[in-house]
């Protein structure tokens, strides 16, 4: 049930995750240099990432999941670009027929969901996780990605016996990549490349 009701801070209270003086404290800070008050109280020590996350989901009704063992699709993951899914701190999970469920970490972030929908063409399942888990996630998903581009790059050289050097008339492997694809570009003079980048 949602509990948008009752504020963020009363929940912690009643979760008995944070006694009144340490809300008192980080309200302070948060007058004093801004930011959200569950990332204030993670900051002090007063609260989990964990335990704002799944407060967060009592509070507006979301189903909190663990990224650790949840089941993600690395074709979906490719579908939104690293730039965006670490700007908004999103991760691409899978389908669900015509929807994407992807992971979020703030659900007042209508701007994120909005450029989501955009982007992935697709109504969007919101679900939430921490802040922790989701950069995490973004690390590793992404950078799977990167080195399977550089084996593509390793294994061409390798079965070619000798690395392309670059001179006067000849560049050296330039590689454009979108999700998912890499465009290598060998034995070109430079001002040809451009007729070959990807538009």
């Amino acid at each position: 049930m949602t509990d948008l009701r009752k504020g963020f801070a009363q929940l912690l209270i009643e979760e008995g995750l944070c006694t009144k003086t340490q809300i008192k404290d980080a309200m302070k800070a948060q007058k004093e240099k801004g930011g959200k008050l569950g990332d204030i109280l993670v900051q002090l020590g007063y609260l989990s990432e964990t335990d704002k996350t799944m407060v967060l989901g009592k509070q507006f009704g979301m189903e909190v999941i663990d990224l650790d063992t949840y089941p993600i699709d690395p074709m979906v993951v490719d579908l939104l670009p690293r730039s965006v899914a670490r700007k908004h701190q999103v991760l691409p999970l899978g389908r669900e027929g015509t929807v994407v469920k992807v992971a979020i970490t703030d659900p007042l972030d209508f701007e994120a969901l909005d450029n989501l929908r955009f982007i992935l063409n697709s109504e969007i399942m919101p679900l939430l996780a921490s802040a922790e888990a989701v950069r995490r996630s973004i690390d590793r998903f992404y950078e799977a990605t990167v080195e399977t581009v550089d084996n593509i790059l390793t294994e061409f050289t390798d079965e070619e016996g000798q690395e392309v050097d670059g001179d006067a008339n000849h560049a050296a492997p330039r590689l454009w990549t979108t999700p998912g694809i890499a465009v290598v570009l060998l034995d070109r003079r430079p001002d040809d490349l451009a007729a070959h980048r990807p538009c």
